[in-house]
């Protein structure tokens, strides 16, 4: 004998229903249809050994909120360091970068306060996505929504879609500090009109790349070309090979290479630089040289109603070793320095060979690579060949603007032993950097800690409003979850093949409900057509 369901709410819909199965059935909730059987999933099924009946825990919207600690942490944070950062550059806006002393950068502190900010929201949103899943599926939410379309493998894209990716900005921002496209040099700074000042030097870096001659040796044996350098760099291309460029960037000895073989200067590397582009018309051939050196550059600099003018000598790079002694350390210094250069009577220029084997050791293992690009694939071997071949069609202004940059290095850093230094009629200087806030822009973080906020409240009000555990990311519950086993029988050798589970049982529509012995259990959704079914043989077996 049955008992009648209740009447339906009003949003209810007749046709759904979850499944009969073959012992007597038993109504629960407005119009759900529920019918535990022997085998329930659990692995615990013998029922005589079983203890008694866990008391469904009371609806507590306080104890609800209280799951969710970390977050309102996290929340917290996120809306503390936003309020610190509006402060700050509502302070500092259109002023100079401050100078915070022992040894703090403020950039890395404005960094360091955004981080916090994004993985607070990381950690909300995170939290409340996976905390979604156990909403998505549940019986209440169905239920009161009407939509029954949670199925099994929901469980999965909730998952993937929770943990934060990885961000690969650092490696980009090292390699463009390496191969920037725009170097400026320093300039001094001028508090009139018109400027002049005497000749200065500097200890600098120079670079050149010279090109040179490419001669191909063809042989029908190999059935390949081998394209070379005059130092012996070389590229190989098969005669019958499609439409194929090559690049290669090698290191050269500055004493094999040609065009610097001057032992007076002190190198600090030394490649060389080969380009093949091969079609069924013709090839194409590119060889260069390339060099970088310690010199001395002097510049005469002027200031004309307010526009900065330069004139640079020709450089200077005559240097010999001097080995260590009670002034100085084992050093390249240079000699026989013109008058021209405006260097001051007993000045001494020079490289300490620490300082010299130290920049070797990091510029070497940088430049040996290749690029390819056949069948509209593109192989690079280092994002360092990269920008070389991006620059491989001008590469002296390339050379050029990487000596720039040393060359300002060593300017900003070098050290100065003179104990008598000279005073020039002008202002030595070095760029800084200005503030400037786009307020505009800055309503973008803004809005998105208040949108990780609003869902954070949102999925906190939904699960309470459903009685859903938050359980959130936490990978146990599912340990303590019984499955229907109509589909744990569909499962079969899916958990040994691949893709098994995702074609067996992925497509399954369940819900994840609460019995009244407080068990929570996923059970599969029926359509009206098969509830009826069912409902009829249940019938026919009682008559």
């Amino acid at each position: 004998m049955f008992t009648p369901l209740p009447p339906p709410p009003p949003h209810h819909r007749d046709d759904i229903r979850l499944p009969s199965w073959k012992r007597s059935r038993r109504r629960t909730r407005a119009g759900t249809r529920v019918v535990p059987q022997v085998n329930d999933g659990a692995v615990d099924d013998d029922e005589e050994g079983e203890g008694p009946p866990r008391p469904l825990p009371k609806s507590n919207w306080r104890s609800t909120y209280r799951w969710w600690t970390d977050e309102y942490r996290l929340a917290a944070v996120c809306v503390a360091v936003a309020i610190a950062l509006g402060i700050v550059f509502a302070k500092l806006d259109n002023q100079l970068v401050p100078q915070l002393g022992h040894d703090f950068d403020f950039d890395v502190i404005i960094v360091a306060m955004f981080t916090c900010v994004r993985v607070a929201m990381s950690g909300i949103v995170e939290s409340c996505i996976s905390q979604a899943a156990w909403i998505w599926v549940s019986e209440a939410r169905q239920r009161r929504t009407n939509d029954m379309r949670a199925r099994l493998e929901d469980f999965k894209i909730y998952d993937e879609a929770s943990p934060p990716s990885l961000n690969v900005s650092t490696k980009a921002a090292i390699y463009s500090g390496i191969l920037s496209v725009d170097v400026v040099e320093i300039e001094p700074e001028c508090n009139a009109v018109n400027c002049t000042w005497p000749i200065m030097p500097t200890l600098a870096v120079c670079g050149e790349c010279n090109p040179v001659s490419v001669e191909p040796t063809c042989s029908d044996r190999s059935q390949s070309c081998l394209y070379t350098m005059e130092s012996g760099t070389s590229l190989d291309m098969p005669h019958h090979a499609p439409s194929t460029e090559k690049f290669k960037v090698a290191d050269a000895s500055p004493g094999n290479n040609p065009r610097f073989n001057a032992t007076s200067r002190t190198y600090i590397s030394a490649f060389d630089v080969l380009w093949v582009m091969k079609n069924a018309k013709e090839t194409n051939t590119t060889g260069h040289e390339c060099a970088l050196w310690f010199c001395i550059k002097s510049y005469k600099m002027t200031m004309t109603n307010g526009r900065y003018g330069k004139n640079m000598l020709d450089p200077w790079n005559r240097t010999r070793y001097e080995p260590a002694n009670s002034a100085h350390s084992n050093e390249y210094a240079f000699v026989d320095v013109p008058v021209e250069m405006g260097t001051a009577n007993r000045s001494r220029y020079s490289i300490s060979e620490e300082a010299l084997t130290a920049l070797r050791a990091f510029v070497d293992p940088l430049i040996p690579g290749t690029y390819e690009k056949q069948f509209g694939i593109i192989n690079f071997s280092s994002e360092w060949i990269e920008g070389i071949y991006s620059a491989h069609l001008d590469l002296p202004t390339w050379i050029s603007r990487f000596s720039t940059s040393l060359t300002n290095e060593v300017r900003l850093h070098g050290l100065d032993r003179s104990r008598e230094p000279s005073d020039y009629n002008g202002f030595g200087s070095k760029m800084q950097q200005q503030i400037i806030v786009s307020w505009p822009w800055m309503m973008f973080p803004t809005i998105m800690i208040v949108v990780s906020i609003y869902y954070l409240v949102h999925t906190i009000i939904k699960g309470a409003r459903d009685g859903i555990s938050v359980w959130k990311s936490d990978s146990l519950p599912m340990l303590f979850c019984r499955i229907d086993p109509s589909i744990l029988a569909r499962v079969g050798d899916g958990m040994d093949v691949p893709n098994g589970l995702d074609n067996r049982v992925g497509e399954v529509k369940v819900c994840l409900m609460r019995e009244e012995d407080g068990d929570w259990v996923f059970k599969p959704i029926e359509s009206e057509a098969s509830s009826s079914s069912s409902s009829s043989s249940s019938d026919s077996d009682s008559d």
